[in-house]
């Protein structure tokens, strides 16, 4: 099943019909909730896209919705993993040329207390703390952080698919009624 198939649609004043792609669906909690109907998956460097792990897993790409749905993912292009490749261009992007590469992310971003709890350069200076117990946090171990945290997700285990698309289909199906 294709993610917008039952979406509502939309008529604009001149006829033209477009499927609302902003409406959202809010599956029951107590099916997103039960962990027994997902396990714990870590995105791999080649799966670059969501609808490639769709594929790969659930044998089509019509579900990749159920993948970024599962996973709170609104926009793929920042809360899915880069590849190293995409990583590297995306720093250097960011933070400018090689040299501002360099320089920029050797600097300090961040302190973490104990690797639980990040602490600001003031407080870290105002002694508050040990500094035995505090990790500097540079800008590159930062962005390469946030990376790696996209890789972890949920699947939804395949067994249950149909199960989640017929959900799906039967929420718009009656939202669309009224």
């Amino acid at each position: 099943m294709d993610y917008f198939t039952f979406f509502p649609k939309i008529t604009y004043y001149d006829g033209l019909v477009a499927t609302n792609i902003i409406a959202r669906i809010r599956l029951r909690e107590t099916v997103l909730s039960k962990a027994t109907l997902f396990y714990d998956y870590t995105i791999p460097d080649m799966i670059t896209r969501p609808d490639i792990l769709s594929e790969k897993y659930y044998g089509s790409s019509n579900y990749t919705w159920v993948i970024l749905y599962t996973n709170n993912i609104l926009n793929p292009l920042w809360s899915w993993p880069k590849t190293d490749y995409q990583f590297n261009a995306y720093i250097k992007d960011k933070y400018g040329s090689i040299r501002g590469v360099k320089s920029e992310l050797n600097k300090v971003h961040h302190y973490t207390l104990d690797d639980k709890y990040i602490i600001d350069e003031r407080t870290y200076k105002s002694g508050q703390y040990e500094y035995s117990r505090m990790k500097a946090i540079t800008y590159y171990q930062y962005e390469l952080d946030l990376n790696e945290k996209n890789r972890h997700i949920k699947l939804l285990d395949r067994a249950y698919i149909n199960d989640i698309s017929n959900e799906m289909y039967t929420i718009f199906k009656s939202a669309g009624e009224k």
